[in-house]
């Protein structure tokens, strides 16, 4: 049996091995499992879901998530930096004080989570659902947000979030 653990460093592996970023198979999914204090770089990640799962104190770095679903995690003081996510799921997950940098976000969702006290610093948004059950002290520093989807209506986008929570910076 793989555990998340195994999913995310079996990368690292191949890469020694064949010196050549690999890409995971389809229909992998993962619960119930830590990744606390672990880099993870320049890998693909693609068809996943990992749910349960405590990502703490983890850096991500020019990872790219293609398809995949994150249902029901804690992702705790992060960073995911020059990361893409494309046609994911974040869903009944929380972030706290987890900071994005320089990512892009393309047909993304985020819904009934909690962003509490981490930042969005030069994001790209295209397509995003942001429908947070609760969101404080966020930073959306250079973060830019275009195209929301029509088939979804959220209660509580990240615009509403920078007028409301984000005090600016003088």
């Amino acid at each position: 049996m793989n555990t998340l653990t195994q999913f995310f460093f079996q990368e690292d592996q191949y890469q020694a091995e064949n010196n050549a970023i690999s890409q995971i198979a389809a229909d992998n999914s993962h619960s119930f499992e830590v990744i606390e204090n672990e880099t993870i770089t320049d890998c693909n990640y693609e068809n996943v879901t990992v749910s349960g799962s405590l990502f703490s104190f983890a850096i991500f770095s020019n990872v790219t998530f293609k398809n995949c679903t994150f249902y029901a995690n804690k992702i705790e003081n992060c960073i995911f930096e020059d990361c893409e996510f494309i046609d994911c799921k974040f869903e009944f997950s929380s972030f706290n004080h987890t900071n994005f940098l320089n990512c892009e976000f393309e047909r993304t969702s985020f819904a009934m989570g909690h962003l509490q006290g981490g930042s969005f610093k030069g994001c790209a948004m295209e397509q995003v659902l942001k429908d947070f059950l609760e969101t404080q002290n966020i930073n959306l520093t250079n973060t830019h947000v275009s195209d929301e989807p029509e088939e979804y209506i959220p209660e509580f986008g990240f615009e509403e979030m920078a007028d409301h929570i984000l005090p600016s910076a003088a």
